[in-house]
């Protein structure tokens, strides 16, 4: 495993979307890039939450982010954002498919790990280490600051 902070720096990319890789300095996490990782904080503890960030997969082969894992919370999914008879939901997916030499913005609205059930209330400052599972990339291990629960990203 691999444990990786903020890695790369990119231009903006909309939530959910793709831009191509390229341009930044950045520290490889295997073959995978991870940037600007960052969690909502709960109200208490049995709350939800999401977990939001950049993944650049700057190699010529697709991968996929099949899994994410974390003890601090009972379930660990990956979902989507789908508009249904005009409402927004949460649905889970199977895996988020990361193409080549692109990155994919995992952001509120959009895609993300959703926490489900955390067993201790997230406060702004604090942080986690989540697990991160990959087709081919394997495990990486990042940290994930959490942020005030209006959440927002400060483009740091």
């Amino acid at each position: 495993m691999v444990l990786v902070g903020v890695v790369f720096a990119v231009g903006s990319v909309s939530a959910g979307g793709r831009s191509e890789v390229g341009g930044g300095a950045g520290q490889p996490a295997g073959e995978i890039q991870i940037a600007r990782p960052w969690a909502r904080a709960t109200t208490n503890a049995g709350g939800n939450t999401g977990a939001y960030m950049r993944i650049g997969n700057p190699t010529a082969e697709a991968d996929r982010l099949v899994e994410a894992r974390w003890d601090g919370a009972r379930k660990v999914e990956l979902h989507t954002h789908l508009m249904e008879d005009g409402m927004a939901r949460m649905r889970q997916v199977a895996d988020i498919p990361l193409p080549p030499n692109e990155i994919v913005e995992l952001a509120p609205g959009g895609l993300h790990v959703m926490l489900m059930g955390v067993t201790e209330a997230l406060k702004e400052g604090d942080s986690f280490v989540l697990t991160l599972v990959f087709e081919r990339a394997g495990e990486v291990e990042i940290e994930v600051p959490v942020r005030g629960m209006t959440g927002g990203h400060s483009g740091n």
